[in-house]
């Protein structure tokens, strides 16, 4: 969520899931979930199923484009995607508000960085 609500109310949701066959850990699918208007849910999880199949998402990180702003999707969402069958790992960046369209920017960042689980972000003191 927006960092500055938490412990309030708030419109959207961000977190990691498991789509798979067979189980749902590890986590392979990024959801945006409308928890009071809409009640919708946007999915994204790689295109390719191989990837999609051998890929562990760490819980993604929302950054506002404009602190100030009302509009709590109006950032990005970071993440790290491990693809263990070609041992690389990526940082994808998401426009908050179009989860399923994909990333809009991916970086390789090294072979395998630790799955993390939860997430934090501070911006800069006013």
């Amino acid at each position: 969520m927006h960092p500055d609500r938490d412990g309030l109310k708030s419109r959207y949701v961000y977190g990691t899931a498991g789509i798979r066959d067979i189980g749902w850990f590890p986590f392979n699918a990024l959801v945006k979930y409308d928890l009071h208007q809409t009640h919708e849910v946007d999915i994204w999880r790689p295109s390719n199923p191989e990837v999609r199949d051998n890929c562990v998402t760490s819980e993604p990180y929302f950054l506002p484009r404009d602190p100030e702003s009302d509009d709590e999707d109006n950032g990005w969402l970071l993440t790290l995607l491990h693809n263990a069958a070609d041992n690389i790992t990526e940082l994808l960046v998401f426009d908050a508000k179009h989860l399923s369209d994909g990333p809009i920017w991916s970086t390789p960042v090294g072979s395998l960085w630790p799955w993390n689980v939860h997430t934090t972000f501070d911006h800069p003191p006013k």
